[in-house]
């Protein structure tokens, strides 16, 4: 709707920013996780409304810094426990998105940049959890 009429748009592309937990739902994040599907359901619905003229996508980061309460420590722990062992870090997201930007033949793609982690964390696994009980 918003390209509505305007015919001198081609080519643009549009990276929508989700989250490793689409993919890893957690009933402590209800309100977030609810709005980071329809985001990608959204981002689906757009890349089909839009086409050919404009792609959209996704990008669903992992960890990628610690929290404002959590030490250096904290968060190497918890990073150690997804498959590469390690932070997702800005700079691995912001490639992810250069590279969609550039990507010209994928549109509607959720583009998972998470270190592994949808594949090893828990419905109730908190990724800023560092003590287990």
């Amino acid at each position: 709707a918003a390209l509505a009429g305007q015919d001198d748009v081609a080519d643009a592309s549009v990276v929508n920013i989700l989250d490793q937990k689409v993919a890893n739902l957690n009933p402590d994040f209800f309100s977030y996780s609810c709005a980071k599907v329809a985001l990608d359901g959204a981002t689906r619905m757009m890349a089909q409304a839009l086409g050919p003229r404009v792609r959209v996508n996704a990008v669903s980061p992992g960890l990628t810094l610690p929290s404002g309460d959590q030490s250096e420590a904290e968060f190497a722990a918890v990073a150690s426990r997804n498959l590469l062992q390690r932070p997702v870090g800005a700079k691995a997201v912001a490639d992810a998105v250069a590279f969609l930007i550039d990507a010209r033949g994928i549109t509607g793609q959720n583009l998972f940049v998470d270190c592994g982690q949808r594949f090893v964390a828990s419905p109730g696994d908190v990724m800023f959890e560092t003590r287990r009980g």
